[in-house]
């Protein structure tokens, strides 16, 4: 896994501010989240999103402000210009249940890397030795 392997939550601009707990769940247990908002209605703040953060999983999070079918155009963007390195995944927003977000994000995560968020992010920060 790449030491600059990010996580990356895509939202639609309404629910920025729902991912407060969330942000702040996962920074507690030294997970480290990337926000971006406006995914909702603009094809280029995913696009943009996809080129920059080259190694990464990306998080589309579903909601009344992102519907079923957005999150599925924005799966299809993403196969698109996919780079080794880079995979997508629907969760649906719970802003009232950070644990249980955090927890499907991390079900996700451990399926791609094989370890648990925490430890990766553990050993971005040299705290944890490399398995490599």
């Amino acid at each position: 896994m790449d030491p600059k392997f990010q996580l990356v939550l895509l939202c639609a601009d309404e629910d920025d501010l729902e991912l407060v707990s969330l942000v702040h769940h996962a920074r507690e247990r030294g997970i480290e989240l990337q926000v971006v908002p406006g995914v909702e209605s603009y094809d280029d703040a995913m696009v943009q999103a996809f080129r920059r953060f080259k190694h990464a999983l990306f998080i589309l999070l579903a909601s009344p402000h992102l519907p079923q079918s957005r999150t599925f155009e924005g799966m299809q963007m993403f196969e698109l210009g996919r780079q080794p390195g880079q995979h997508i995944a629907v969760c649906q927003l719970r802003p009232d249940e950070p644990e249980v977000m955090l927890a499907a994000i991390e079900q996700q995560f451990r399926a791609i890397a094989g370890i648990d968020l925490a430890t990766h992010f553990r050993r971005v920060q040299g705290l944890a030795p490399s398995r490599d």
